[in-house]
């Protein structure tokens, strides 16, 4: 008997993560083509949009009749669906190279201009009648987001190592402090938008410094998403979690993608913040 509901458990736990983790990666490539398709004025983004739609939930339908039907949830679906992550991941590196090779292209286009202003690293300072001068970032808003963001990468892969060693309470601890912090972050950069004191019409930088930063919280808002829906399964069906390749192919997916909103956070801050383009 116990042996029946153990089997009847574990299957039930494999429709759920192909039900669930799919439709998260499925989520995160439509909001990416809805993006492009928002940023182009042809209708061929539209129908790559509703293209893409129709290929998914046709997989999808596949993957809850046809696969669980004929017991194909083995190790090829977990394979497949870091694949899939990985070409994700893929494709948002080349969206994120080409607007931070934009970003480059300006910086470079007003050399002149910004070599005869300080930037945002660079402090005067003027102490009776004596002039002093220092590196100084005067931006804390930014130091606090690129400290989060680096943190949860560490935790992140603390998480892969207490899932793999079955230690599951740590594991459930470390994914909800990571769901914290990069909460934190999106609201931390909301705030940084509240106080600035100019706006997206002020100038072309400053358009191009919301555009940058704003596509790259919304990758965060993802990555804090999928990191939900895979905490919601550890807390409700954490027995089976580290045995299950299913689950273990999603949260390597999910931490993959954490990886690159990271690494692409530390370019953006490098050329976005400590440059003059946001001045």
């Amino acid at each position: 008997m116990v042996l029946t509901n153990l089997i009847a458990s574990t299957v039930y736990i494999n429709v759920l993560c192909v039900t669930t983790l799919p439709v998260s990666i499925m989520v995160a490539l439509l909001v990416h083509t809805l993006v492009n398709s928002l940023a182009s004025y042809y209708y061929d983004g539209v129908l790559t949009l509703l293209v893409v739609t129709m290929t998914s939930l046709l997989g999808w339908c596949k993957e809850n009749t046809v696969d669980h039907r004929l017991g194909v949830n083995n190790n090829t679906n977990s394979t497949s669906l870091v694949l899939s992550m990985v070409l994700v991941v893929l494709s948002e590196a080349a969206l994120f190279v080409s607007i931070l090779w934009v970003v480059v292209l300006v910086l470079v286009s007003t050399h002149s201009s910004y070599i005869e202003y300080p930037s945002l690293l660079y402090n005067i300072i003027i102490t009776y009648g004596t002039t002093t001068s220092g590196v100084h970032f005067q931006n804390a808003l930014t130091i606090i987001n690129t400290d989060l963001l680096l943190f949860t990468g560490v935790l992140s892969v603390v998480v892969v190592h207490c899932n793999s060693t079955s230690t599951m309470l740590y594991t459930h601890s470390l994914f909800t402090y990571i769901i914290i912090l990069g909460g934190v972050f999106v609201v931390v950069q909301c705030c940084e938008y509240v106080h600035l004191y100019w706006n997206m019409f002020s100038a072309g930088t400053a358009m191009m410094f919301y555009v940058t930063t704003g596509i790259h919280g919304t990758h965060v808002l993802i990555g804090v998403m999928l990191l939900t829906g895979y905490w919601v399964q550890l807390i409700a069906w954490g027995l089976y979690n580290n045995h299950d390749t299913m689950i273990v192919g999603g949260m390597v997916s999910i931490i993959l993608y954490w990886h690159f909103v990271d690494c692409i956070w530390v370019g953006v801050v490098c050329l976005v913040y400590w440059t003059q383009l946001i001045m």
